[in-house]
């Protein structure tokens, strides 16, 4: 696959799983590995079982490879990688005389050679016979779909970015099947993994294991993906009929927008409730009705592996079930979960959750609400970062207050996270910004922005941000901010951007200094071929990660030539 730069676009052949295998001679005996000190043998070992490659062991996870072998004495293995373009080499740590490995980082539609070294458990190379390389496989990675999204490269500076790999998530458009891709980038753009579902991917995370948990859409099933492409766990909300029941059950409504993996190994995740409830304003003039509403609230539930739920927190208990804002009567988002309800209506409309570790304080961002909270696990409200219209006297004590006269909230945001100084970063979505009964703004620029809080005063100061001028258009639905600890810069993805002319991309992710006015060191967008309305390809968040290699792994690399 060949990646272009500017204006030029990728786009990809279909999916033919194929591979080819062959063995360099190693010489007499077959299958032995000696070690020698000029013409004198010193030590001898065996396979057992001879080296065996499989490229894309899941039909989910195709750019993977794995190398497998015994041998009949403890030894570590060295893997040369050249793909006709680079060469890089990948030390395993550790000696063992049963071999399974990962080769991470291979290309799409492209011939790979891999050429063995072992080692005894101190690390001394075992030499070939006769001088030979040792065994060599060769391996041919499949095209990608035609169904893969259309990338663009616009800029990469890897020596000014944060090191590792940018993983986001982009769905296929129903016309072309539906399902969708995690795609993961190197350093210069290159593709150099990807998973493929069947199903739209809602949200994902890479764990500290290295595996990565994975939400699809359609509010009832997670699972967690191992490097090999392969399914190790699963789950499902059980509460509603008609929902999967494959993998653990969860005794909650739904699973929605996004799921928080734990510093405890548990999972968060943002469930639903319906409530009825009087005197709810009515969309046309937000005057209070005089019939009872049913409202769709948040849930946040906490769950352990094996499904037991450990706490949970209503939205609807912590806040004003009243309260509605220009967003509220948008979209009726849950109208397939609660069909026996004629019009439930999506009071908060929740989109992610954030455990603070600094305090294990809990953040949710309420689009419908144009709010982001943080309250503790014993549930009690610490902050309300929203605009101060329409809030119940109870709550107003909890309201941030702005230093600055001419402060712009934050309206229908996502992604909220705090970041190791203690700031608030999120992705401003920007739509309306305005509060009943003010006019609705029409024309909006979405933004990355970041709040300093004052929680002693209760106050809030804008510190950074990035789209005040229009650099991320108007992406109204989805997005994503992330801080990057190394370098401090912050990652961007602006999704289901408004396409309005052929040729403009629906989804961008960025890397950005953090400074005023930030600069652009990575760039890669998502081209749509829907010029007519909103786009296709609405991807929700990026993440960037240190490695491809899980930690297990105990691999390190080192480029050749690259």
């Amino acid at each position: 696959m060949r990646y272009l730069s500017n204006s030029a676009s990728l786009r990809p052949r279909a999916l033919a799983l194929t591979l080819t295998l062959t063995a360099a001679a190693c010489g007499e005996p077959e299958g032995a590995l000696e070690q020698t000190t000029g013409d004198e043998a010193v030590a001898t070992a065996r396979f057992v079982v001879e080296p065996r490659l499989t490229i894309g062991p899941s039909v989910a996870a195709p750019l993977v490879g794995v190398i497998e072998f015994e041998t009949e004495r403890a030894t570590r293995l060295r893997v040369e990688i050249d793909d006709g373009a680079r060469r890089w080499v990948v030390d395993f740590a550790g000696a063992a005389t049963e071999h399974k490995h990962p080769l991470l980082g291979l290309r799409p539609d492209r011939q790979h050679r891999f050429t063995l070294t072992l080692a005894d458990e101190d690390g001394t190379p075992l030499a070939w016979p006769e001088g030979a390389e040792g065994p060599a496989l060769v391996g041919a990675t499949a095209p990608l779909p035609d169904d893969f999204p259309a990338l663009t490269i616009q800029l990469a500076q890897p020596e000014r970015m944060e090191p590792g790999y940018t993983l986001f998530n982009v769905p296929v458009p129903r016309k072309l099947g539906g399902g969708g891709y995690i795609v993961g980038l190197d350093a210069t753009g290159e593709l150099v993994w990807f998973h493929r579902s069947v199903w739209r991917i809602e949200d994902s995370q890479r764990l500290p294991s290295g595996n990565t948990l994975v939400l699809l859409s359609g509010f009832y099933k997670a699972y967690e993906l191992d490097v090999y492409g392969e399914v190790v766990g699963s789950w499902h909300a059980a509460n509603i009929a008609g929902a999967e029941d494959t993998g653990t059950p969860i005794a909650t409504d739904t699973f929605h927008h996004e799921i928080f993996a734990t510093a405890d190994d548990t999972f968060m995740a943002l469930s639903s409730e319906l409530r009825a409830v009087t005197g709810f304003p009515r969309p046309s003039d937000f005057m209070p009705t005089q019939f009872p509403s049913d409202l769709v609230g948040t849930i946040v539930v906490e769950f352990a592996r094996d499904g037991t739920i450990l706490e949970e927190w209503s939205l609807l208990d912590m806040l004003d079930p009243l309260r509605a804002t220009h967003g509220t009567y948008a979209g009726n988002f849950f109208d397939s979960v609660y069909p026996a309800s004629s019009f439930p209506i999506d009071w908060d409309h929740s989109n992610a959750v954030f455990v603070d570790p600094a305090d294990d304080g809990i953040v949710v961002s309420l689009r419908h609400q144009d709010a982001v909270v943080k309250f503790d696990r014993a549930g009690a409200l610490q902050w309300i970062l929203a605009p101060p219209a329409n809030w119940s006297a109870a709550l107003e004590p909890y309201l941030l207050t702005p230093e600055e006269p001419d402060f712009q909230y934050p309206f229908q945001q996502h992604a909220p996270m705090i970041t190791p100084q203690g700031t608030l970063l999120l992705f401003d979505n920007a739509l309306y910004q305005a509060s009943p009964p003010s006019p609705p703004v029409e024309e909006t620029v979405s933004r990355a922005v970041e709040f300093e809080l004052d929680l002693d005063a209760m106050r809030v100061r804008q510190v950074w941000q990035y789209g005040e001028g229009g650099e991320l258009g108007n992406a109204p639905w989805v997005g994503d901010a992330d801080w990057l600890p190394e370098t401090g810069n912050i990652l961007v993805a602006a999704a289901g951007i408004k396409v309005e002319q052929e040729g403009e991309p629906s989804m961008r992710i960025l890397e950005l200094t953090h400074a005023q006015p930030a600069e652009r060191v990575f760039e890669v967008s998502v081209d749509d071929d829907n010029p007519s309305g909103l786009a296709n390809r609405m991807g929700n968040e990026a993440e960037r990660v240190p490695d491809l290699y899980p930690a297990w792994a105990g691999a390190s690399v080192t480029w050749i030539e690259r």
